[in-house]
């Protein structure tokens, strides 16, 4: 028997969303380079010819799940502007959000590790933000240069460090937490990891 128009409606979203999340879930274990389209399309379980009918390439889907990952934490983080003043208060319900992510697993940890790793690679090459909306990391960085303005007395050490030590410590942790959870299960506290970032940031900044 013929599906309806709203079961086969159904079907092509399940199937798209299948895409997705396991794509986001293999970029953010094995890295995006790494991952091919025929790894992805054996652990869906879909041909080839499947996937193409949702997605041109590999770049497509990272487009979409870049897309989804942008709103999801620039709605998280404007609203964190809007009730926390920028500098530390902003910063430490940033970090409070981002270890709340981690502590969840799965697909909340895995957009986290996504996010952050990107944006790693691309600093480390010589870019600007490109991964996170532009919005959402004027707020952190602007946090960040407030807090190393009133902690810091050596002008000499470029600001970009500062932005990569502190996304890899939390990216560190996010990485763990996917690729040993069996080792790192317990929750992490929010408020003493933060204490512990900005002591190991500004120390050896």
């Amino acid at each position: 028997m013929p599906k309806s128009f709203f079961e086969n409606k159904e079907l092509r979203e399940k199937r798209f969303e299948t895409i997705i999340n396991t794509s986001l879930r293999l970029f953010a274990t094995y890295g995006y380079k790494k991952v091919t389209i025929d790894q992805i399309t054996k652990e869906c379980h879909y041909s080839h010819g499947l996937f193409y009918h949702y997605f041109d390439t590999k770049d497509s889907v990272l487009k979409e799940i870049e897309n989804r990952c942008n709103k999801l934490f620039k709605d998280e983080f404007v609203k964190l502007s809007k009730e926390f003043e920028i500098g530390e208060p902003f910063l430490v319900e940033v970090v409070r959000l981002l270890i709340n992510y981690i502590n969840q697993g799965h697909i909340s940890n895995y957009y986290v590790h996504l996010m952050l790793s990107t944006q790693l690679a691309r600093l480390n090459e010589g870019d600007k933000f490109l991964f996170m909306d532009k919005e959402t990391s004027k707020l952190l960085v602007k946090s960040l240069q407030i807090i190393k303005e009133s902690t810091s007395q050596d002008k000499i050490t470029t600001f970009k460090n500062t932005i990569i030590y502190f996304l890899t410590v939390i990216d560190s942790l996010s990485y763990y937490k996917i690729v040993y959870p069996n080792i790192y299960s317990n929750k992490v506290n929010a408020d003493s990891f933060y204490t512990k970032l900005i002591n190991f940031v500004y120390k050896n900044n």
